[in-house]
């Protein structure tokens, strides 16, 4: 669900699989965040750190906003000075996650099942662990 959801964020068309890693069939982290959420943007330079790591590896880190506006998160990734992969949603797409809680992180292995889920904000460890993690799931290139 989580892929078809950030597939239909791309624009592709029904039924049309898009894969969120530059590399196609590769693991990839995915981690919801809203402007308005203190922990959220407390994490993304770690999170936005941890994609310039692995990055080199074909794998990616990618930052899914769900605020009803793209302004408010534009303005945050502009203020902490990130290049870090978003797609920016809009109330459909914040539906359509649901999450329980903001932070939540997703990584999914090279055929986009969930392998993990983190609901809340991640520290510095946690980052470094999942990390780690993607690196493990990745193909050798």
């Amino acid at each position: 669900m989580l892929l078809f959801v950030i597939s239909w964020a791309l624009g592709a068309e029904p039924g049309e699989r898009i894969d969120a890693s530059p590399t196609p069939g590769q693991p990839v982290l995915v981690n919801l965040w809203a402007s308005w959420c203190a922990p959220c943007r407390a994490e993304l330079p770690l999170l936005d750190a941890l994609h310039d790591e692995v990055e080199a590896e074909g794998l990616s880190v990618v930052a899914v906003n769900l605020d009803s506006q793209r302004r408010p998160a534009e303005g945050v990734m502009r203020h902490l000075g990130l290049d870090l992969p978003v797609i920016y949603g809009d109330e459909e797409l914040a539906e359509a996650f649901a999450p329980v809680a903001l932070p939540a992180t997703y990584l999914l292995d090279a055929s986009g099942r969930i392998v993990e889920v983190k609901l809340g904000a991640l520290d510095e460890a946690e980052v470094e662990r999942l990390g780690r993690a993607l690196l493990d799931l990745a193909e050798p290139r």
